[in-house]
């Protein structure tokens, strides 16, 4: 699960390009990303697909699963939210994936979009965790040049343990205006952490990960860990207070 840390790392992440003035930010911008990507996947396993704004218009679904080497498609059903300027789509096989097998991710025009590795058993469901222990409204104090910042307000919210060096799905569901949460549906965003801290808005042009938060006083969030099988942990919930961002940075 490392390589899949340093793939999503690569994705957000601003990166060294060819030499530019100091002051400015150099990054390859959003990109196409997928879970689980390079590493062994339980027999079990889901596969979510991250899409950036900019290949909104691309038609890639329907999507489908194949052994590598073979044209055999397998038969997937999807799930697909927006989360601001983000597509997410969760893709689930319609059958047991064989062990230590190399599977394709392929799109509507058959090309591959992911392929990674099968183990040997199946994914197993979240364990207990101890949930949220804090949230706050931030805001970077300097954006922009070589910071690749947006300046915009975002939500840090700091787990009780670390996800581990493996890596952690979460699923972050909203409440609505009656301050209750849904979690029939699907969650307002998903994201992969390897630490303690998911940010949630958009805090670099660079960044895949895309929220929209909200403009009222308060925002009341549903944290939940989530397998790659699709089960999800029991919930953990908190309050932000959204009336002014604490400026962060020097």
């Amino acid at each position: 699960m490392s390589k899949l840390l340093a793939a999503i790392a690569v994705a957000a992440l601003c990166t060294a390009a060819a030499p530019r003035p100091a002051d400015a930010c150099s990054c390859i911008g959003p990109r196409t990303y997928v879970l689980p990507n390079g590493a062994a996947a339980g027999t079990n396993t889901h596969l979510f697909v991250f899409i950036p704004e900019s290949r909104f218009g691309e038609n890639m679904s329907p999507f489908a699963l194949r052994l590598k080497g073979t044209k055999v498609r397998i038969d997937v059903d999807e799930k697909s939210s927006v989360s601001a300027t983000q597509r997410i789509v969760e893709i689930i096989p319609r059958a047991v994936l064989k062990a230590k097998a190399d599977y394709e991710l392929v799109d509507a025009a058959n090309n591959v979009v992911a392929a990674f590795l099968t183990g040997d058993r199946p994914d197993p469901a979240p364990g207990a965790w101890k949930g949220v222990a804090r949230a706050e409204y931030l805001r970077h104090k300097h954006a922009g040049g070589g910071s690749c910042r947006t300046g915009s307000p975002f939500v840090r919210v700091t787990l009780a343990e670390s996800a581990g060096e493996a890596g952690q799905l979460y699923g972050v569901w909203v409440a609505g205006s009656d301050g209750k949460i849904d979690y029939t549906v699907p969650p307002a965003t998903y994201d992969f952490i390897g630490g303690a801290e998911l940010e949630l808005g958009t805090t670099s042009i660079c960044s895949s990960r895309s929220f929209e938060i909200p403009k009222r006083d308060s925002m009341k969030l549903g944290l939940r860990r989530v397998s790659l099988s699709g089960v999800a942990s029991a919930p953990s919930e908190v309050t932000v207070d959204l009336r002014r961002p604490t400026e962060i940075g020097r």
